[in-house]
């Protein structure tokens, strides 16, 4: 039986939290070019802030932040966020690019594969 689109966003949402999980947010940003320090901070990709730009090490290294006033990174965020900003990409495609990364599929990509015959068909999970 094919699963339902709801059924779908739960396996999504499902493989994303665990890709979060996977994924090393500090080893993401610094194959996005970001050169961190041994204590997490750095220049900002941004606004170019020097030592403004941190990772969160408190809270495991799952957060980034840039603590100068008026940077589009003052917000900070999670591995999401920074590829969403980084990479100039939706919440959509910032998770596929996530699920890639860990090595999980996309379960819309699986279900058009099956209906596709087996063709790839990259189509948006919303």
């Amino acid at each position: 039986m094919t699963p339902t689109r709801d059924e779908l966003r739960s396996l999504f949402n499902e493989r994303v939290r665990d890709a979060k999980e996977r994924v090393d947010l500090s080893q993401v940003i610094t194959e996005s070019g970001v050169e961190l320090r041994a204590n997490g901070s750095a220049n900002c990709p941004w606004c170019g802030g020097r030592q403004k730009f941190s990772v969160n090490r408190k809270n495991g290294g799952r957060t980034w932040n840039c603590w100068k006033s008026g940077c589009a990174g003052q917000t900070g965020g999670d591995v999401i966020a920074f590829l969403m900003l980084y990479r100039n990409v939706t919440n959509v495609e910032a998770c596929k690019i996530l699920l890639s990364m860990a090595g999980l599929e996309n379960p819309f990509d699986e279900r058009r594969d099956q209906s596709h015959g087996g063709t790839q068909n990259r189509g948006e999970a919303q």
